[in-house]
């Protein structure tokens, strides 16, 4: 083996970890922006966005919107996440891409734990209940924990589902619909009363946040190991250019 084909080159590794550079660099914005959000929570701006924002949002309530806000808001409830990631990771693990249930471990789990921290920190009530249209649940406000559930969960599906489908219109189709999920759950938070906005949007900075690094990550992993399983072939079968001018 040549100390080429042993060493990869400069511009090679700096390929290898640009995902995780990249994913870093996203991640520190959106963690500046959900800081400087829960930063501001006490201000008069905030305060009157949100309950400006809360007051639209529950105008608009009817019969049949609630009933389809109490199915939709389900897509963040602890039980039904619990059943897609179980199923998820089962069938990563049946294509044997082990890598990938770990990155559907590590968003899903880990970023659920720093959302339930980031509650206990700040320590913000949730709206009144006699706004809601549901019991409020007994955890804290800031982060949602359902919009910082479904931005984790539903965007590493995207993430996979993106990377793993052959098909353009799929792809799309399948990343419109992760987003959309976000995005309805997170306004199912607002409409029933459990939730201000801006905890709303705090999940989805914080799940992006740990998202992006994560899957930043992921990608120079895969990209580190195929690196090294290509260092590591036996070279191409053939004879030597200097066994060619040679005669039995």
């Amino acid at each position: 083996m040549t100390a080429s084909a042993a060493t990869p080159a400069p511009h090679a590794r700096e390929s290898v970890w640009r995902p995780l550079v990249v994913g870093a660099a996203i991640a520190a914005v959106l963690l500046a922006a959900f800081l400087a959000l829960a930063a501001s929570l006490g201000s008069p701006v905030v305060r009157a966005f949100d309950e400006s924002v809360l007051a639209a949002v529950q105008s608009v309530r009817s019969g049949a919107l609630t009933a389809l806000t109490l199915r939709v808001t389900d897509f963040g409830d602890t039980t039904l996440v619990l059943i897609i990631t179980a199923l998820t990771i089962a069938h990563t693990l049946r294509r044997r891409r082990w890598r990938a249930a770990l990155l559907v471990v590590a968003v899903v789990g880990v970023g659920r734990l720093l959302g339930s921290v980031a509650q206990n920190v700040v320590g913000r009530t949730r709206p009144v209940q006699s706004g809601a249209l549901i019991a409020l649940p007994t955890t804290l406000a800031f982060p949602s924990g359902h919009s910082i559930t479904a931005t984790l969960l539903y965007g590493v599906l995207a993430f996979l589902l993106w990377r793993g489908l052959k098909v353009a219109w799929q792809r799309d189709l399948a990343l419109s619909v992760c987003i959309g999920l976000v995005i309805a759950i997170g306004l199912t938070r607002i409409y029933l009363g459990v939730h201000w906005p801006t905890d709303v949007v705090a999940g989805m900075l914080l799940g992006g946040a740990w998202l992006s690094l994560m899957c930043g990550a992921y990608l120079s992993w895969e990209r580190r190991a195929a690196s090294r399983d290509q260092s590591l072939s036996p070279p191409a079968r053939g004879r030597r250019p200097s066994e060619r001018t040679m005669t039995p």
